[in-house]
């Protein structure tokens, strides 16, 4: 059982995700709706809304949403041919994209969960390629092998 109390509902991909502070481990953080079970409500109990709480700092873009323990620089690069894609889409608060002569253009963002990152990574085929930080880069790597061999190559 987790006592909530709820400063923020954020809808992402078709999920609604509540954050606020779990009371007992006196966290702020993200949970899943869905995922909730049993739900009740309190009208005898009541709660302010913390000094300095920022819902974006939970908003993560296409990558979900959540507050990360740590952050990471990612840096990918892209092919020319998906170069209009990536310039036309928004996919973190801290992306910023250069541009090279030849047509590349490389992603660099700062963010936590490296794991919905490596998937999007993946959806470019070779048309994208992860630059840092490496556990990133063998992530992507792997799943790529394991894709392989599903196909008998």
């Amino acid at each position: 059982r987790v006592t909530l109390h709820p400063y923020a509902m954020i809808l992402h991909k078709g999920a609604v995700h509540c954050v606020g502070l779990d009371v007992a481990k006196d966290t702020v953080t993200a949970f899943l709706l869905d995922r909730m079970t049993e739900t009740r409500t309190s009208e005898a109990e009541r709660f302010a809304l913390p000094d300095g709480f920022a819902v974006g700092d939970f908003l993560q873009g296409e990558f979900g949403v959540g507050r990360p323990e740590t952050t990471r620089r990612v840096l990918i690069e892209f092919e020319p041919t998906a170069a209009e894609e990536v310039r036309s889409r928004r996919v973190h608060p801290s992306q910023k994209i250069a541009a090279a002569a030849d047509g590349r253009v490389r992603l660099s963002m700062t963010l936590g969960d490296l794991e919905p990152v490596a998937s999007w990574v993946l959806g470019f085929g070779g048309q994208a390629r992860v630059i840092e930080p490496p556990e990133l880069r063998s992530a992507v790597l792997k799943e790529l092998k394991r894709a392989i061999l599903r196909y008998g190559e």
